[in-house]
C-alpha cells in the first residue's frame, strides 16, 4: 500500500487553486486538517480531500476574504 502524498503549504495552495494566505487562515481557524513537522505545516492529501467533501464552502469563503484584502 502506497503512502498518500504529503503536501507543503505552497503545494496545497496550488492544488486547491487558492493563495497560501487562505491555507494559513484555515489552519488558524482550526478547519483545515494538517500537521507540523518542526515549524513547517504538512498536509495529507487524502485527509484534505475528505475535508473538502464537507468544507467546500469554507475554502471559498476564506478565498474570497483573501481577495478582499
Amino acid at each position: 500500500m502506497a503512502n498518500p502524498p504529503i503536501l507543503t503549504v505552497p503545494e496545497l495552495a496550488e492544488h486547491l487553486n487558492v493563495h497560501s494566505v487562505t491555507i494559513y487562515r484555515s489552519l488558524k481557524s482550526g478547519d483545515l486538517p494538517g500537521f507540523r513537522v518542526g515549524r513547517v505545516w504538512r498536509f495529507d492529501l487524502h485527509q484534505v480531500t475528505e475535508w473538502l467533501g464537507g468544507s467546500a464552502e469554507s475554502i471559498q469563503s476564506a478565498s474570497s476574504a483573501t481577495a478582499d484584502d
